[in-house]
C-alpha cells in the first residue's frame, strides 16, 4: 500500500468552492498518565468526560478545567479537539443514470452472484434513514451513536443513529441499496451487513467521536471494512491510534480524499493504513473538486451519483457529487472481494487494486487518479471468480444465451450480430434492464435504454450448453452493436 500522511476533518462533501482547508478546533483532548488518579464526578457537579473506548483520554473545554479537575501532574499530553467535515458537494428506475456502475464493471459481480454477503461494513458518518425503501431488503444493524448533544451536554443516546443530515443515508445507499426490486438504483454490494456509526450531530463532529466509533466497529461489531467519507487536516493522537489499531486487527479502511480540488492532504485518507479514494466523472476524467496528492490511492465514480435521500422513504437524488460517494464504491468492492476470498488482508486488497485498476492519466501511478479507476470485473477475475459459476437457466431442451452490456449503446442488435444463435430461444441480461425475447437478434437496444445514446455498446455473450457448462470456444464473445 502506498504510504500516506496523517490528517482528519470530517468532510462529507457539502462543500462550496473553497481554495484551502481550514480546520476548526474546540476544547482539548487530555491523555492521562498511567499513574494518574483523577476524580470523575466532582462536588460542584462537574463530570469528567472520559472516553468510553479509550479511557486514558478525557475531553475538556478549557485549560482552566484541566488544572481544576485533572491537575497537570496527572497529564501526559494535551492537544486541541479537531472538528471533522463531510465530503459532500452541494448542490432500479434510476439504474440507467448510474453511469458509474458500468464504468466500474459492476454487472460482472451481479451475474457471478457476488453481493458482499457475510461481510460487515461500518459506515462512520451522520447515521442512516433506515426506513427508506432502498433499505427494505438490506441487512442493517442497529449500530451506535457517538455524537454528543452539545459541548455542555455530554448526553449520548447510543441507540439514536437517525440521520438528521442525509449524508450517511446517501453513502450507505451507494454500498447497499437493494437490487432488482424495481425501486431507485442499485447498491454495489447489496447483501453486506451495514453497521451505521453516527458521529455527526446537526452542528458538529470531532475526530475523537470517530476514534471511538472505530474501536466499536472492531471490538464490538467485528467489522471487516470501515468507510469514512469525511476528513480533517490534522488528526489528533487519539484518532491516529484508533486507525493504527484497526489496521493491526486486519480491518480494511477506506476514506474520501476531500473536495477542495487542492494538493492538501486530508485525514483519514492520508494515513498509510487507509485507502484514499479520489473522484472521476462519466468520461473517466478527474473531477476538479477531488484532491490531488499522494493520499489518492485509487479513483471511483464521484460525479452525478444516484443516492437515497432522508427526506422521504422514496426520495432520491441523481446529481450527488463528491469524493464522499467515491469512497463507498471502494468499500463495497472490498466487500465483494472478501466474499470471494475471506482471507484477504488489507495489504493484499491494496495489491489487488494496484494490479487490476484501469490506468488513467499519466502512465502508472499519479496523484490525480492514484493507480487508476476501480475495475470490479478484473478484481473478481483475479480472485478466481468467473461467470462459469453462474447457474444456467434452461427451459426444456432449449439453450439460452446470457450476457451484459458494457458502456453506453444505441441502435439495433441485428440478426447478423447474433449469427449462429438464431435457431434457439435466447435471453440476454442487460446492465440497465433485463429482457427476454424469442428473437433477441431483432431487439431494439434504443427501446431498452429509452434514451438517445450516441456511442456503441458491447454485449458479452455466453453460450450455455445443454449440460449447463460453458463452451470455452464462446467464452466470451464480444459483439459491437452499431
Amino acid at each position: 500500500m502506498k504510504l500516506k500522511g496523517l490528517l482528519l476533518a470530517t468532510a462529507v462533501c457539502f462543500l462550496p468552492t473553497m481554495p484551502v482547508f481550514a480546520q476548526e478546533e474546540s476544547g482539548y483532548l487530555v491523555k492521562l498518565k498511567p499513574t494518574a488518579a483523577v476524580t470523575i464526578e466532582h462536588e460542584d457537579g462537574y463530570v469528567l468526560d472520559q472516553m468510553e473506548y479509550m479511557p486514558q483520554y478525557c475531553r475538556v473545554a478549557s485549560m482552566e478545567d484541566v488544572e481544576t479537575y485533572i491537575g497537570m501532574e496527572n497529564v501526559e499530553s494535551i492537544e486541541p479537539r479537531r472538528k471533522l467535515e463531510l465530503f459532500d458537494m452541494p448542490n432500479d428506475p434510476y439504474y440507467d443514470a448510474q453511469w458509474g456502475y458500468t464504468a466500474m464493471q459492476t454487472e460482472y459481480a451481479r451475474l457471478a452472484g457476488i453481493t458482499g454477503k457475510g461481510v460487515k461494513v461500518a459506515v462512520i458518518d451522520s447515521g442512516i434513514y433506515a426506513d427508506h425503501e432502498e433499505f427494505t431488503d438490506a441487512d442493517i444493524d442497529a449500530g451506535r451513536n457517538f455524537a454528543r448533544v452539545s459541548e455542555t451536554d455530554h448526553t449520548v443516546n447510543a441507540d439514536d443513529v437517525t440521520d438528521y443530515i442525509g449524508h450517511g443515508t446517501a453513502v450507505t445507499s451507494v454500498i447497499a441499496a437493494s437490487t432488482d426490486n424495481e425501486l431507485g438504483g442499485c447498491g454495489i454490494a447489496p447483501d453486506v451487513t451495514i453497521i451505521p456509526m453516527r458521529c455527526f450531530s446537526l452542528t458538529e463532529a470531532y475526530d475523537d467521536w470517530a476514534a471511538e466509533a472505530i474501536y466499536a466497529a472492531v471490538n464490538e461489531y467485528d467489522c471487516d471494512i470501515i468507510n469514512m467519507s469525511f476528513g480533517e487536516g490534522r488528526p489528533s493522537t487519539v484518532f491516529t491510534e484508533a486507525v493504527e489499531y484497526a489496521y493491526e486487527q486486519g480491518v480494511i479502511m477506506v476514506a474520501a480524499v476531500g473536495n477542495y480540488g487542492s494538493s492538501t492532504e486530508l485525514y483519514p485518507a492520508a494515513f498509510d493504513e487507509v485507502i484514499g479514494v479520489g473522484a472521476v466523472g462519466a468520461k473517466k476524467e478527474w473531477c476538479d473538486f477531488s484532491q490531488y496528492n499522494e493520499s489518492v490511492f485509487i479513483t471511483a465514480p464521484g460525479d452525478l451519483m444516484v443516492t437515497a435521500e432522508k427526506t422521504a422513504s422514496d426520495a432520491y437524488r441523481t446529481n450527488r457529487d463528491g469524493t464522499s460517494f467515491s469512497s463507498p464504491c471502494i468499500a463495497a468492492v472490498a466487500a465483494l472481494a472478501l466474499q470471494a476470498d475471506d482471507a484477504l488482508t488489507p495489504e493484499a486488497f491494496c495489491d489487488l487494486l494496484k494490479e487490476t485498476a484501469e490506468d488513467l492519466g499519466d502512465s502508472g501511478y499519479d496523484v490525480y487518479y492514484g493507480y487508476g479507476l476501480i475495475d470490479i470485473e478484473q478484481v473478481l477475475k483475479k480472485l478466481g471468480v468467473t461467470l462459469e459459476d453462474v447457474t444456467a437457466k434452461k427451459k426444456g431442451s432449449n439453450t439460452k444465451i446470457s450476457g451484459f452490456i458494457e458502456g453506453y449503446g444505441a441502435g439495433e442488435a441485428t440478426q447478423d450480430a447474433l449469427a449462429g444463435f438464431d435457431e434457439t430461444e435466447r435471453m440476454i441480461a442487460f446492465s440497465f434492464q433485463k429482457l427476454t425475447a424469442d428473437k433477441i437478434g431483432v431487439v431494439d437496444v434504443q427501446e431498452v435504454f429509452e434514451k438517445d445514446y450516441t456511442s456503441f455498446a458491447k454485449i458479452r455473450l455466453f453460450w450455455v450448453q445443454e449440460d449447463g457448462q460453458m463452451s470455452p470456444a464462446d467464452t466470451p464473445k464480444q459483439i459491437e452493436i452499431q
